[in-house]
C-alpha cells in the first residue's frame, strides 16, 4: 500500500511524528525523517510500520468499520484513499469524524493506533537527540556572545545612530546565516514558516537560480555574510578605530544598489520571492537611512582608500575561512545522501535476492 503527498496532506513521515508526539513519544525530528523516508519502500505504509517495530512500540493496525470508532485508543492514523490518491490522516479524538466528514467519508477502515501507555525507544533516537540538544546549545551560546559584545561597543560608541547600525550589522549577520543554510539544505521550521508566508517554495527556487550562482564560487548568500560580518567586526573595534568605522558608515549607502538589484531580479528576472534575501535588502536600505544620520565629515582621500582596503583584507580574511568550512559541509551532506541510499539498497530485499539468485 503506497501512500501519495497531496497538496493539502502533509508528508507521510510528517503526520507519523506528529502522531507519535501526540501519543506522549519524544522522537528527534530529523532522525524520524531520515528513518522513514529512507526506507526501501517509502512511502508505503511498512515504512510507519517498520518504524514503529524498530522501536519496540505496542500499536494496532486493524480494518474495521463505523461501529468500532469509539474502541480506538486516540490518536489514530486513518488511511484515507480519494481521488486516486492514498495517505494518512491524523485524527485525535473520536469526534473527528463527525466533524471533518469530507475527509473521514473517504475512509477505507484501515488505522493505526497506539496501545494504551506505550512507547517508543530507540538508542539512535535519544544520540540524535543529544547531537540536537548540544547544537541548540551551541547557537544559543553565539547569539549570547554577540548580543554581549554588541552592548559592550555601544557602551563605549554612545552614539545612537552608530548602535543602530551595529544593531542591524548583527541582524544582517544572523539572516546571512540562515540564507547560507538554506542553500546549503538546511531549513529551521522558522525559516520554513517566514519563507511560506512570503512565497511558497519561493527561497529555494532563488537560491538555485543562476542569479545565486555568484562568482568564482562566492555566492550572494556568501557575499552578504561577509559583509555584514565584516561590518559588525569594525563596529565592535570603532571605539578604537573611528576612521575605520566612519568609512564603513560611508560605504553602506552602495548597498541600496545591491538590494535594488536583488529586488529587481526577483519580481522582474526570477518572479519568485525570497523572504531571506528581501530581508537582507531591507538591512541595507536601512542601513543607508542610519547612516545619513551616522556619517560624520568626509575623510580624506588617502585615509578613505586606506580604510578601504582594510575592510576588503578583513573580507577575504573571513572569505578564506568560510570557503573550507562550506566546502566540508558540503561533502558531509553528499556522505549522508551516500549514507542514506546505502541503508536504503541494504534493506531492500529485492535487490538482496536478485543479487544472492545472480551469484
Amino acid at each position: 500500500m503506497y501512500l501519495h503527498k497531496t497538496n493539502t496532506v502533509t508528508e507521510l513521515w510528517q503526520t507519523t511524528f506528529n502522531w507519535l508526539a501526540l501519543s506522549g513519544i519524544q522522537l528527534n525530528k530529523k532522525y524520524c525523517r531520515e528513518e522513514i523516508t529512507n526506507h526501501p519502500e517509502y512511502p508505503a505504509l511498512t515504512s510507519v510500520s517498520d518504524f514503529l517495530d524498530a522501536g519496540s512500540m505496542a500499536y494496532n493496525a486493524v480494518h474495521a468499520d463505523a461501529s468500532y470508532i469509539n474502541e480506538f485508543n486516540y490518536p489514530v492514523l486513518a488511511h484515507i484513499r480519494k481521488s486516486g490518491q492514498e495517505y494518512l490522516y491524523l485524527i485525535t479524538t473520536a469526534k473527528i469524524w463527525d466533524i471533518e466528514k469530507e475527509v473521514t467519508s473517504h475512509w477505507s477502515g484501515i488505522v493505526l493506533y497506539p496501545e494504551k501507555e506505550a512507547n517508543w525507544f530507540n538508542e539512535n533516537n535519544n544520540i540524535a537527540q543529544k547531537a540536537t540538544k548540544k547544537n541548540k546549545q551551541y547557537v544559543a551560546a553565539l547569539v549570547f556572545i554577540g548580543l554581549c559584545l554588541f552592548a559592550t561597543a555601544a557602551f563605549y560608541l554612545a552614539t545612537p545612530a552608530v548602535i543602530a547600525f551595529g544593531l542591524l550589522s548583527y541582524i544582517g549577520v544572523a539572516i546571512s546565516v540562515f540564507l547560507l543554510g538554506t542553500e546549503l539544505g538546511y531549513q529551521s521550521q522558522l525559516v520554513k514558516q517566514v519563507c511560506g508566508a512570503v512565497s511558497n517554495g519561493g527561497c529555494e527556487k532563488v537560491l538555485r537560480s543562476k542569479y545565486a550562482k555568484g562568482l568564482f564560487g562566492i555566492t550572494p548568500a556568501d557575499a552578504a555574510l561577509l559583509y555584514f560580518s565584516t561590518q559588525f567586526i569594525v563596529y565592535l573595534v570603532g571605539s578604537l578605530f573611528p576612521l575605520l568605522l566612519q568609512t564603513t558608515i560611508l560605504l553602506a549607502f552602495a548597498g541600496v544598489a545591491i538590494a535594488g538589484w536583488s529586488i529587481y531580479t526577483q519580481a522582474i528576472k526570477i518572479k519568485q520571492w525570497c523572504a531571506l534575501c528581501i530581508g537582507i535588502a531591507g538591512i541595507l536600505f536601512l542601513q543607508a537611512v542610519v547612516a545619513s544620520f551616522a556619517i560624520g565629515p568626509p575623510p580624506i582621500i588617502a585615509t578613505l582608500a586606506t580604510t578601504v582596503i582594510v575592510f576588503i583584507a578583513t573580507c577575504l580574511v573571513l572569505l578564506i575561512a568560510l570557503l573550507p568550512l562550506k566546502q566540508l559541509i558540503k561533502t558531509n551532506n553528499a556522505n549522508q545522501q551516500q549514507l542514506a541510499e546505502l541503508k536504503r539498497w541494504k534493506t531492500d530485499a529485492q535487490i538482496f535476492h536478485g543479487l544472492w539468485q545472480k551469484d
